[in-house]
């Protein structure tokens, strides 16, 4: 599995964005809410990943 990385800057990013028109706050939420489940996904998988490398180079397996 291959994984990507943006190169935007952080600093060129707001953190004060308001509210997009037409959006109501419970949209909001289910979106954000779906952003730290998705994020959180990956962290596992990635933790994953690094116990079957600790576990292979261990007991010395293949990955």
């Amino acid at each position: 599995m291959e994984c990507s990385f943006s190169n935007n800057i952080s600093e060129a990013v707001s953190t004060c964005q308001g509210p997009a028109p037409g959006i109501d706050q419970e949209a909001v939420h289910r979106i954000r809410n779906q952003g730290r489940i998705e994020r959180a996904k990956t962290v596992r998988q990635g933790f994953a990943r690094l116990k079957r490398i600790a576990a292979a180079t261990h007991f010395g397996g293949s990955i």
